[in-house]
């Protein structure tokens, strides 16, 4: 366990959610792409960044919390719409409605809790969520050569503890397809399960010609 400080607790979590945005930038950039994905995640890291954000302010100094405030427009759009970025989160990012008798639509639930609903200005508050935890890390820098040096004697940047063949996953998912399939076949033969699995054959054939 790594004795962070709380200031540094803090940063370390604002720049984690940073990049999970940065990720999702780079997703949406790409073009082709489906925006609902980006925005569902994103909505979960600008939470996170914000929440981190509120607790590192709790342990600056005043000369610090100026300079930082100093920023504060960057993010003002993410702080004017906190509670129903929150309530977003978890009732709808977390949870999917798991606790509705009746599920909304996601444009009908953002409108309800007072989410802008264009993806235009989602995609703008990732950008300016970016580039303020950016700079943030370059007014505090004290901060955080001090939590990079605690991180540098985790494990976590060591060498890859973990390394699995590719292939084979593909091999054990096909081979469990076909368990599923076969018991399927035998307690129901009566079902269609050629028509009912079809997807999964099409998936499967995706994993066959990922394998070579």
């Amino acid at each position: 366990m790594v004795d962070y400080s709380p200031a540094e607790h803090c940063l370390r979590r604002m720049i984690m959610a940073r990049n999970l945005l940065d990720i999702l930038t780079g997703i949406r950039l790409e073009g082709g792409r489906d925006f609902s994905f980006v925005l569902h995640y994103g909505i979960l890291h600008l939470v996170q960044l914000m929440d981190a954000c509120e607790g590192l302010m709790g342990h600056l100094t005043l000369d610090q919390r100026r300079l930082v405030a100093c920023l504060s427009d960057l993010i003002c759009g993410i702080v004017d719409h906190r509670d129903a970025l929150r309530k977003t989160r978890n009732g709808w990012v977390a949870h999917l409605q798991d606790r509705d008798m009746s599920a909304e639509a996601a444009s009908d639930f953002v409108r309800r809790v007072g989410l802008p609903d264009d993806p235009m200005w989602y995609s703008e508050m990732f950008e300016c969520a970016i580039i303020f935890a950016d700079a943030v890390q370059s007014l505090l820098p004290e901060i955080v050569a001090s939590a990079s040096r605690k991180v540098d004697h985790t494990a976590d940047v060591g060498p890859a503890q973990y390394v699995f063949d590719p292939e084979q996953v593909i091999q054990n998912v096909l081979a469990r397809l076909e368990r599923a399939r076969a018991k399927a076949e035998k307690q129901y033969p009566d079902r269609p399960w050629t028509s009912l699995l079809s997807l999964a054959d099409d998936r499967r054939e995706r994993l066959e010609e990922d394998a070579f």
